[in-house]
């Protein structure tokens, strides 16, 4: 049977590895399941990218756009603070209204503490210890030792025991959770060779596993040698033209990541642009090697399936999870913009309050914004009412 491999007629797609029907002669079962597989991977890899560049735009727009308000607004609220407690002290509004500001206050003191990375002030620290009538400095003492005593029981459980100068230095800390990860990784090994050996294996089971380990040792063999042969080619050093040298530092790299992840697809796609004749050598493939391939290209659907559902757990995207949850690697740019929106919508509410609240004629509109605040919460807790009600 001859089969034509083509890299596609579309130049923008000129990467796809096809094996295309010749005449007419039809395609193999696994011939036709390599062209399903590279084309599934393709599309992957394509999803991925454009998923990365999504985010990596959501995150670059918290960056220089989002954060920078969030700044300003923590400057504002903490200056609304200030101010409806000097009001509050002033003592000239009515008990309901006096009740209602102090829980005002102590509702933006709530959402303060939580949006800032550092230390509040003095002034917040007091105004803190008024409101709540608890040492601000001790909450913080309680919260760290808290903590503290979590970490420790959790390490216990590795026979790892932690101090308080572990707690105070990084570097020892860094080295007791390495420890603790290596023992959970050889007991969780322990773990699975105890299971393995209680299990008892029939002969078709010894035989499957036989049969995974010989496929196993082949996958190795066959993107080993791909390697090899490519790593010959593209070696740098023994290349004189300096352009072509540049370009082959690339091509290593290229070489070395895939080598390193067995991806078979790009491994292949190198192998065919460099050296093999574009067609015949994929539809040459011998079946017991097509079927190598065909099993380590279903792993690299499953594993590119995999990377594609956790991309937002990826550390650099740590901040956009936290503050939006998953559902931000739909449309995180939207999200983002959404979200710049409302806080300076919110940064504008709170300016006009401050405004007036610092005019001749504070008291008066202190009484807007307390009924102001006190629909909003009722509204709030009415809703929260209606959702227990619902799922209770």
């Amino acid at each position: 049977m001859q089969n034509n491999l083509v890299k596609n007629d579309n130049a923008s797609n000129n990467n796809n590895l096809i094996i295309k029907q010749f005449g007419k002669q039809k395609l193999s079962k696994s011939q036709d399941l390599f062209n399903k597989l590279t084309k599934k991977i393709e599309t992957l890899q394509a999803e991925i990218n454009k998923k990365k560049k999504q985010l990596d735009a959501a995150l670059s727009l918290y960056s220089t756009k989002l954060y920078p308000i969030l700044q300003q607004l923590l400057k504002q609220r903490e200056v609304l603070i200030i101010t409806l407690w000097n009001l509050y002290k002033a003592n000239k509004l009515s008990k309901v209204d006096q009740r209602s500001l102090k829980k005002m206050v102590q509702y933006h003191i709530d959402i303060y503490l939580q949006e800032i990375d550092m230390e509040c002030s003095e002034t917040i620290q007091k105004i803190f210890e008024e409101v709540d009538g608890i040492n601000y400095q001790q909450v913080i003492e309680d919260e760290k030792e808290k903590m503290q005593a979590e970490m420790r029981a959790a390490f216990a459980k590795e026979n790892i025991h932690i101090t308080d100068d572990d707690f105070a230095d990084e570097n020892k800390m860094a080295e007791k959770m390495a420890l603790a990860r290596e023992k959970m990784k050889i007991k969780e090994a322990a773990n699975q060779y105890k299971y393995q050996q209680q299990q008892k294996k029939s002969a078709k089971q010894i035989n499957y596993q036989k049969q995974q380990q010989a496929i196993e040792d082949l996958k190795k063999k066959n993107i080993g040698t791909i390697y090899k042969q490519l790593a010959k080619l593209f070696h740098p050093d023994l290349e004189l033209n300096e352009f072509k040298k540049a370009e082959k530092e690339i091509l290593m790299k290229q070489l070395t990541v895939a080598y390193e992840a067995k991806d078979l697809h790009t491994l292949l796609m190198l192998e065919i642009k460099w050296i093999h004749n574009q067609q015949n050598h994929i539809a040459d493939i011998t079946d017991d090697k097509m079927s190598i391939y065909l099993e380590i290209l279903k792993e690299q659907v499953q594993d590119l399936s995999h990377e594609k559902n956790s991309i937002l757990h990826h550390p650099q995207y740590n901040i956009l999870a936290e503050q939006y949850g998953y559902n931000v690697q739909q449309y995180p740019v939207e999200i983002i913009k959404k979200d710049i929106l409302n806080q300076q919508q919110i940064s504008k509410i709170i300016e006009q309050d401050l405004e007036q609240l610092s005019s001749e004629t504070a008291f008066k509109h202190a009484k807007t914004v307390i009924k102001n605040w006190v629909k909003k919460e009722k509204k709030e807790w009415e809703e929260a009412a209606m959702f227990d009600a619902f799922w209770n």
